[in-house]
């Protein structure tokens, strides 16, 4: 979050916590080996505060359903508007999820953005339900227990990034109410 010109600082935090609440529930479920959405899941953003210019606190209320504490060391977000990189979120500090537990997860985020404007559009287009020309491309490396997991992806449209962790557009339309 690079700018603030009146109401942009704003909009640049809500376009952010409902990418990071999107993207985490995929993520998440992938970290463990599981593309149900009841294994791993992020429930709600319980508080986003912003710091300073580039980066933000998300304060997440996840459930874990698995026999597997999840601890994920590295997440990375490029975010697409019409096959145009945007912006780049990334976790600043490792994170860990209790298993078999609902709890509260302080996340520290870093935003990365050339183009504030477009990352305005990019958050419009997600208010809207208007998924069509937004991509994402991700990477994750966490560990499930004993397990390493490496996951990617390249560019690729979000609703095909939903599909691959079993979410479809009306879930995410659910989440961002």
């Amino acid at each position: 979050m690079t700018a603030r010109c009146g109401g942009v600082g704003r909009t640049l935090r809500r376009a952010a916590a409902r990418l990071l609440l999107v993207s985490l529930a995929a993520l998440a479920a992938a970290a463990c080996g599981r593309t149900e959405p009841e294994a791993v899941r992020v429930e709600a953003v319980e508080r986003f505060e912003r710091l300073g210019s580039a980066g933000a606190d998300a304060v997440l209320r996840v459930h874990n359903g698995t026999g597997h504490t999840l601890k994920i060391r590295r997440v990375r977000l490029d975010v697409f508007y019409a096959g145009k990189r945007v912006g780049t979120l990334r976790l600043h500090e490792p994170v860990r999820i209790p298993r078999r537990a609902t709890t509260l997860v302080g996340t520290r985020w870093r935003l990365e953005t050339s183009d504030p404007m477009a990352f305005y559009v990019v958050e419009r287009r997600l208010g809207e339900g208007d998924l069509s020309r937004i991509g994402l491309s991700y990477e994750l490396r966490a560990r499930s227990g004993v397990v390493p997991v490496k996951i990617s992806g390249d560019m690729m449209p979000l609703s095909e990034f939903l599909n691959t962790f079993g979410l479809s557009e009306d879930d995410i339309k659910e989440y961002l109410k």
